[in-house]
Parts: structure tokens; sequence; C-alpha cells
């Protein structure tokens, strides 16, 4: 279940709210993250299965946009961005 969350994208991401984060590094990571996601959903067969990982990385980026928005002195303005731009319900 936790198998999208390990992905570098997901880590880089927590990184970036700890410290100064990297533009270049977070895009070419999100882009691994969904080849990832896509290649799980095409080669998934136990679809209840993949709707549960989803759902947990779906809490775990809730989770991390919270804690962004709320510590907006360690984020970089990409991030702020990005936050806003990807993790919107």
């Amino acid at each position: 279940m936790k198998r999208f969350i390990q992905t570098r994208f997901f880590l880089l991401s927590k990184e970036s709210s700890q410290s100064n984060c990297n533009p270049g590094r977070l895009e070419k990571a999100y882009e691994e993250f969904a080849g990832v996601l896509f290649a799980e959903c095409c080669a998934m067969i136990d679809m209840t299965a993949l709707y549960h990982a989803l759902c947990f990385t779906h809490v775990e980026f809730k989770s991390l946009r919270y804690q962004l928005a709320n510590e907006p002195e360690k984020k970089c303005a990409n991030c702020q961005l990005f936050g806003q731009s990807h993790f919107t319900c």
C-alpha cells in the first residue's frame, strides 16, 4: 500500500517541507512518480488493492500539503505553487 509514497517524488516533497527545494529535481521525480503510477494502474489486476494504495497516497499528500501550508517560512515559491496547483481538492 505504501509503494507510491516510497517514490523519490514523495520523499523529495517531504524534504522540501523541511528545507529549500530544488524545482528541477522535484520535476524529474514527479515524472518518475507519474510513470510508476501509470505502470501500476495498467498492470494491476486487483482493483481493490490499487484503490486502497491510491487512497493511502492521497491521504499522505493531503497531510504533506497541510504541513507545507502551515510552515510558510520553510517552503520555496515553487513548492508553494506546486502544492496549490497539483493537490487541490
